[in-house]
């Protein structure tokens, strides 16, 4: 089994658990669905769904590409530093990251921003979630709702979200080498996408 894949695991074991959703729906059943219904018609043209400006055939999805939730690249900038992006398209290159920890001054605000592309069928309830380990003990967990999405189109070819933004440990104790894992997830526990990676916590120059 491959390091991503026991990261996967291991990752699918901690994610908080979620309600069961009803099973998914195809794109065409979701714009017919109750359609006299205002506060629905509301929420599906929120996702860009209704059958004045969607076309089934509009979606940039790759068929050979069974993948539903394709992270493009994760923007994290850190005050201080130039951005670093992590470019988590071709997952390939994910097993690389822990080469090059993205480090981080003591104290410093940070902000991460991730990009993605959805494919062929809605995607709802997608959440993003983070732990941060030191000497195999977890000292900060994250899980942030990220939302529902249609498919993209060649109009909008790609999403892009922000997290809030948050602020990097400090202090003598706290400086260091981080493990750190990513994980995409839907309400249903599916796993989309696990991103093991290292933070460095330096000390800030007097």
């Amino acid at each position: 089994m491959s390091v991503i894949r026991e990261e996967e695991s291991r990752i699918q074991s901690q994610i908080p658990p979620q309600y069961i959703v009803a099973p998914k729906k195809a794109i065409e059943e979701y714009i017919t669905l109750d359609a006299e219904d205002e506060s629905l018609v509301r929420w599906k043209k929120s996702l860009g769904l209704n059958v004045d400006n969607y076309n089934g055939v509009n979606s940039i999805g790759d068929p050979t590409d069974k993948r539903k939730l394709v992270v493009v690249h994760i923007k994290v900038a850190v005050e201080g530093r130039d951005p670093v992006f992590l470019n988590t398209e071709n997952e390939s290159e994910i097993k690389n990251f822990g080469k090059n920890p993205v480090a981080a001054i003591e104290h410093a605000k940070f902000k991460i921003t991730i990009r993605f592309r959805i494919q062929h069928e809605i995607l709802t309830g997608l959440r993003y979630y983070q732990t941060a380990k030191r000497g195999g003990i977890t000292m900060s967990k994250t899980d942030h709702t990220l939302g529902a999405y249609p498919p993209n189109t060649p109009d909008k070819p790609y999403y892009e979200v922000s997290l809030p933004e948050g602020e990097a440990p400090g202090g003598l104790l706290a400086r260091g080498s981080y493990s750190c894992s990513t994980t995409f997830y839907d309400d249903d526990k599916v796993s989309h996408l696990t991103i093991p990676w290292k933070l460095m916590i330096v000390k800030r120059e007097k």
